[in-house]
């Protein structure tokens, strides 16, 4: 599941925690040249933390308990990727408030990649 600020897909986690199915966020980072990385509320929180922005994105979502899978092909980043931050409570909310200042964005959408539009959002 696309899962990261811009697109935290509360009701979908909430569903699939009520039936006990686990859920895997992939893309937590966006994609090439992802906005997630640049995003200033990110930034701030990562310098505060003197870590990656990077970081701060998968350690937001382990701390909404599901598994994230980065992707990378650099030895460094992979490293880096299993570093997790222990996000203050501050923290975790103002990373949770981001998607309320922006429309939900999908960075990851396949309609951009092969017209199929699987999530009935370009109609």
């Amino acid at each position: 599941v696309e899962l990261h600020p811009y697109l935290p897909q509360d009701e979908l986690i909430k569903y699939c925690k009520d039936h006990g199915i686990l859920i895997t966020a992939y893309s937590p980072l966006g994609s090439t040249d992802s906005p997630l990385l640049k995003d200033e509320v990110v930034s701030k929180i990562a310098e505060k933390n003197k870590v990656s922005p990077a970081q701060i994105l998968i350690s937001w979502g382990a701390k909404r308990g599901y598994s994230v899978i980065p992707k990378s092909v650099t030895a460094s980043r992979i490293k880096s990727n299993f570093e997790v931050v222990d996000l203050s409570d501050e923290d975790f909310e103002t990373l949770n408030k981001i998607v309320h200042s922006q429309k939900k964005q999908r960075l990851v959408d396949p309609y951009n990649f092969w017209g199929v539009d699987v999530f009935d959002e370009h109609n």
